[in-house]
């Protein structure tokens, strides 16, 4: 049946407030939504606070949608919050939105501007974004503020950077264009400092460690986490271990370069008392109190603190052959220390006296 209007237009009138109701389902559903269809040719204008669409799946050949029709002005007005987007129902958990905030500065790359894509939940809490892959069009650039761009949550990230053994870096990047986390920087800047050393020194050297020790599965260091051992009543006889050990690795004609933080009273007279016999180079490594701190964060298994006591006690009464700045990089000091040790002049407390 067609109902044809040749000239003019047609208006179906109810009362105000009332519907109009196009029912081509007559009490029939299918897959349990209401069967048959309604075809408008032509375009469609709805006019009204709210359109509800009670449908299982859209379909739209549009390419474009716009949101915020009509907006007048430079930008979405306050009145909107600044922002248009759209909002996920997420039942009894706040809703979830994804909007272009008009509220939002940025400067990054030497270009400016306001208004940026956000995603939030309703309650205003940050929310993630899931990807396999960022494409960027030029350089990318990332504004954190005064924060930090963390891997948090990633198990030991570190080993995908660096090839690690024992708990220490055994090599070189695994991939140049990997991106670092502070612990792997942390890491190489140890294994960088002995492995030049070794690359340059006339005699084949050890790189001797407590981390080496640590990481390496000699401690029960899972026990000790779980508190089964006291790392307090293993830590005296432990370093003792480790100090012996050393005296004995040389007395069977070994070289050693060993990195120890001499925090404790009479470490440093233990050591030189096991090392009289050999020819010891004492070193000195100096850093900022700020970069210790960040590299204590960094690494994760430190006691918070730690540093800066270190810091303003390790060196105090020590009388070194050489001191160095760890910041000042290997390129600098490698060539200071090995100069250091080939001239032959020591004057540490390691020296012998007469």
């Amino acid at each position: 049946k067609v109902l044809s209007i040749n000239d003019g237009n047609y208006t179906v009138k109810v009362e105000a407030g009332g519907q109009i109701l196009l029912d081509t389902a007559r009490g029939s559903f299918v897959s349990g939504q209401p069967a048959g269809t309604v075809i408008v040719r032509g375009s469609l204008e709805v006019e009204g606070t709210t359109t509800t669409v009670e449908s299982n799946d859209t379909l739209i050949n549009d390419n474009i949608l716009t949101l915020n029709n009509g907006q007048a002005g430079a930008g979405i007005s306050a009145s909107k919050n600044y922002q248009a987007g759209i909002e996920i129902d997420r039942g009894s958990e706040s809703n979830a939105s994804f909007v272009f905030d008009d509220s939002v500065s940025w400067n990054i790359g030497g270009d400016s501007g306001t208004g940026g894509f956000k995603f939030f939940t309703g309650s205003g809490d940050k929310t993630t974004l899931v990807v396999d892959g960022i494409k960027a069009t030029s350089s990318l650039f990332i504004d954190t503020g005064n924060n930090a761009i963390s891997v948090t949550n990633s198990s030991s990230y570190e080993t995908n950077v660096f090839p690690y053994s024992g708990g220490s870096i055994t090599g070189g990047p695994i991939d140049d264009d990997i991106i670092p986390n502070a612990k792997a920087v942390v890491d190489y800047v140890a294994f960088a400092t002995a492995t030049a050393l070794q690359d340059r020194i006339e005699t084949p050297f050890w790189h001797l460690s407590i981390d080496h020790f640590r990481d390496s599965g000699v401690l029960p260091m899972a026990r000790i986490a779980r508190r089964d051992f006291r790392w307090s009543d293993l830590r005296g006889r432990f370093f003792a271990g480790f100090h012996a050990t050393r005296a004995a690795c040389a007395e069977a004609g070994n070289d050693l370069i060993v990195e120890h933080i001499l925090e404790d009273e009479g470490w440093c007279e233990t050591l030189i008392e096991l090392l009289k016999p050999f020819n010891v180079y004492f070193i000195g490594v100096h850093c900022s109190l700020e970069e210790l701190t960040r590299r204590e964060v960094a690494r994760g298994d430190r006691l918070l603190g730690s540093a800066a006591r270190d810091f303003h006690s390790v060196h105090i009464g020590r009388c070194y052959d050489i001191e160095v700045q760890s910041e000042a990089g290997v390129p600098v000091n490698i060539p200071k220390l090995l100069d250091g040790w080939r001239s032959g002049c020591r004057q540490s407390d390691f020296s012998p006296r007469p």
